[in-house]
Parts: structure tokens; sequence; C-alpha cells
């Protein structure tokens, strides 16, 4: 079997740019998905800043409905213990509005 050099050398130098090729692929991709997780974390920053301005726009209205509820309470209640029994379910209410806060 006869060793052939420059066929030899040939073939390894398909196979080296071949390697070369495969690699700036490869790099593109990583490049490519380094750019997308930034754009995503991002995305992430601005969901969770948009969740919490909601969070808080619900509890303002939630204490706004309970306001409401006191006050009308408070104004059609002649009753004592009735009155009691309310204001204790709008102190639930209001620890639940809580419990929301601490999420």
């Amino acid at each position: 079997m006869q060793f052939n050099f420059p066929e030899v050398m040939k073939e390894l130098a398909a196979l080296v740019s071949n390697i070369e090729n495969n690699v700036r692929k490869l790099v593109g991709q990583l490049e490519n998905s380094k750019k997308e997780i930034e754009i995503l974390r991002e995305e992430i920053v601005n969901l969770r800043a948009e969740t919490d301005d909601l969070k808080q726009r619900l509890l303002n209205r939630e204490m706004q409905d309970f306001t409401f509820r006191l006050a009308e309470t408070v104004e059609s209640s002649s009753d004592s213990l009735s009155s009691g029994k309310k204001l204790n379910e709008l102190i639930r209410e209001i620890d639940k509005c809580i419990l929301l806060l601490d999420e």
C-alpha cells in the first residue's frame, strides 16, 4: 500500500475547513442565543413590573370596595350585633388583601 502524501494533505485540509465552518456556525448560534436571552431577561423584568403594578391596582380597588362597604355598614346598621358581624367579615377581607401584598 502506497502512501500518497499530497492526497492525504488535501483530505486533511478539507476536514479542517469543514471543522472551521462548523465552529463559525456554532459561534454565530451562540451569539444569537445570547441576544435572545438578553431580550427575554428584559421581557421578564417588564412583566414583573407589570404584575406588581396590576397587583397594586387590584389592591387599591379592593380597598376602595372595602371602604365603600364599611361606610354602608356603618350607615345602615342600627343593630350592634349585625354591625359587629359585618365588621368581622370586612376585617377578614382586609387580611386577605394583606396576604395578597405579601405574595
